[in-house]
């Protein structure tokens, strides 16, 4: 049903899916076990799936990401949790946010370094970006102009860009930045949504991906994948501001409201995308039992 994934490509995936899971995996269970083999890994070993985007090399963007993620991914090497901690001691004048084992201390490092300087905030992002780490996904991307006017609302944020497993608790970091400065910027796919249920396929009349709103108030974004920052940029980029989220977002709800955005979504894709293209409206009616 993902239309942006060619017939070589499908077939190609179909062959390393049934090499990976056997003959009783299902796709479900695959594609997140695919999706760690090839995009979990230095930038420069990971092949996107679909067909590069053309966009002006002066278009501004916007990532949005977790402080905490990016905290923790940092900490699973030894190496990395040490640096941090004498950075913190450095820095901040306390390494115990960043205790010997488990998880950083999330509240204590935010409220540091929301009261520490603007200088002492970018060092600190572009050490935990310079640090070895072994699960460094590739970014996600929206348009500046489309997001600019709720880039310091964490619920709209999360909201306009499908976001569903951002819960309460969440501390955002958000980043400003240009196609020039990333390079190549590619349309992604079902697969490199990793089954994630917020996500949807494009319609044809979008050269880029489609976000699905989790508020039907809002206008689905444009959004795009490319290969991360290096560190220097995006300790360059990153907006110094901490965006908490307090949306009522619980593990125990996350999902509940699922089929509502799903048949926003449809409703928005039939009025906005489907008279324009009778491959739009055919393709909807192919796939009215998957909204």
């Amino acid at each position: 049903m993902d239309w942006r994934i060619d017939e070589t490509a499908e077939s190609r995936l179909i062959a390393e899916f049934s090499a990976m899971g056997g003959s009783t995996a299902s796709l479900f269970d695959t594609v997140p076990r695919y999706f760690g083999a090839a995009y979990c890994k230095p930038a420069g070993k990971v092949k996107f799936l679909s067909e590069v985007v053309s966009v002006p090399q002066q278009r501004g963007l916007l990532h949005v990401g977790s402080l905490g993620a990016l905290l923790n991914r940092a900490i699973r090497n030894a190496d990395g949790r040490s640096q941090l901690q004498d950075h913190f001691a450095l820095v901040y004048g306390d390494s115990g946010f960043i205790p010997g084992r488990g998880d950083a201390m999330l509240e204590d490092v935010a409220s540091a370094m929301q009261s520490g300087s603007e200088d002492d905030f970018r060092q600190t992002i572009e050490l935990l970006h310079e640090l070895p780490v072994t699960h460094a996904p590739f970014w996600w991307a929206a348009f500046w102009t489309e997001i600019e006017s709720i880039k310091d609302d964490a619920e709209s944020l999360v909201d306009a860009l499908g976001l569903g497993e951002y819960l309460d608790g969440v501390f955002l970091l958000t980043y400003r930045y240009k196609v020039a400065d990333v390079g190549l910027i590619y349309r992604p796919t079902a697969v490199e949504a990793n089954n994630y249920p917020f996500h949807y396929p494009s319609p044809q009349t979008v050269q880029e991906g489609l976000s699905m709103p989790l508020n039907g108030k809002l206008n689905a974004c444009c959004e795009m994948i490319h290969h991360p920052l290096g560190a220097s940029a995006a300790a360059t980029a990153v907006i110094p501001k901490l965006l908490p989220l307090k949306a009522g977002k619980q593990l125990s709800n996350q999902y509940d409201n699922l089929a509502t955005c799903r048949s926003s979504h449809r409703a928005a894709l039939q009025r906005d995308h489907a008279p324009r293209s009778a491959a739009v409206e055919n393709w909807l009616n192919r796939h009215t039992s998957r909204f």
